[in-house]
């Protein structure tokens, strides 16, 4: 793939104009003309290709060898690849995805099986969907819809990552990945993705929180980034999570040397000091906390 033109954001690079000749701008109706032509050329080797397929008789190596001449000419008329244009790639390793892609500077872009590329690139473990085109004369586009990462799950050998649909994404490189949330529990795939909707929701709570606990498949327990505990009902922990947002706005209870923020009543937030501490932050919250 030396030498060929790798676009990764869907940006295409203007060719550097001729030194000892000034670059001449096409008018919209020149652009349009110029994109027909090639259009009706393709086409046109299209049909001859298959022409040339449908009516030899021959033996095979005879029809090959025709294939390969008519390919052949196709490039010496301006139809070979030139660029590849990517769009959607971010944790897909390129290296891997050129390799499957098969595709050198120069080769026929008519001999390349768009349909092949497709499910070859369907195989790579970040691809969610792809879809992969021809744009002649001279261009590769590939679209890519990546899995999301959304966050870890603790398992007995290890964390691995999960997506948005709780699906595990099989990866070495964990990582870079060590700033998501820990699910922990049996069933936190299951359930862990539209936790943490509810969880993203309040980022005041969301950007603190480092792991997050299934608890007998029922409610969640959290682990904020300064160690604090927070316990979550099993029935709406959304509305608790709002409580615990105003109750931070209004008395900074996550700011404060405590070891727990029970917020499983609906009437009151409990708070348990940590141990060795003098003063007591037990009491209740009423009202809108």
């Amino acid at each position: 793939m030396a030498g060929i033109k790798v676009k990764a954001k869907g940006t295409k690079a203007p060719k550097a104009p001729p030194k000892r000749k000034a670059v001449q701008r096409l008018a919209p109706w020149q652009l349009y003309l110029r994109r027909a032509v090639w259009g009706i050329a393709g086409i046109g080797l299209v049909f001859w290709l298959a022409a040339l397929f449908i009516v030899s008789d021959g033996p095979q190596t005879v029809r090959d060898s025709m294939r390969d001449f008519a390919l052949t000419q196709s490039a010496k008329a301006g139809f070979a690849v030139a660029d590849i244009l990517v769009e959607g790639r971010v944790n897909t390793d390129s290296a891997l995805l050129f390799a499957l892609l098969n595709v050198e500077e120069g080769m026929p872009i008519l001999g390349f099986n768009p349909w092949d590329a497709k499910a070859m690139l369907e195989k790579i473990v970040w691809v969610d969907q792809v879809s992969v085109e021809r744009r002649l004369p001279d261009t590769i586009y590939i679209a890519l819809e990546e899995r999301v990462p959304l966050a870890r799950w603790q398992k007995t050998k290890g964390a691995v990552l999960l997506d948005t649909r709780g699906q595990v994404i099989n990866i070495d490189d964990m990582a870079r990945f060590d700033d998501l949330i820990l699910l922990k529990g049996g069933k936190a795939p299951e359930q862990g993705p539209d936790f943490l909707k509810l969880l993203a929701a309040e980022p005041m709570i969301h950007d603190r929180t480092t792991v997050a606990r299934l608890i007998e498949g029922r409610r969640w327990d959290l682990r904020l980034n300064n160690d604090i505990i927070v316990k979550l009902p099993e029935t709406d922990p959304g509305l608790a999570l709002s409580r615990l947002r105003k109750a931070q706005e209004d008395d900074k209870i996550l700011d404060r040397a405590v070891e727990i923020v029970d917020v499983r009543k609906p009437e009151r937030i409990v708070i348990r000091v940590r141990p060795g501490e003098v003063q007591n932050y037990k009491t209740s919250l009423k009202g809108g906390h």
